[in-house]
């Protein structure tokens, strides 16, 4: 079984090519300052949370791909 590992700064690099904190944070139904937390390394990032960041990013990858 694969590991799953996202620091807050990969986290954050992520977040940033998808958009801004409150769009980020729309799409995953957290608030925006959850997300912060997360960048911020204040709140941990669970495997759920980083599963949902790339999902996320597949699913915007795809699209452009259209």
């Amino acid at each position: 079984m694969r590991r799953c590992y996202v620091t807050p700064e990969q986290y954050k690099s992520t977040r940033q090519r998808l958009g801004t904190q409150a769009k980020v944070a729309a799409m995953l139904g957290v608030s925006r300052e959850c997300v912060s937390r997360r960048e911020t390394g204040k709140d941990p990032l669970t495997k759920e949370a980083q599963l949902a960041i790339k999902a996320i990013t597949q699913k915007k990858a795809k699209k452009e791909e259209q």
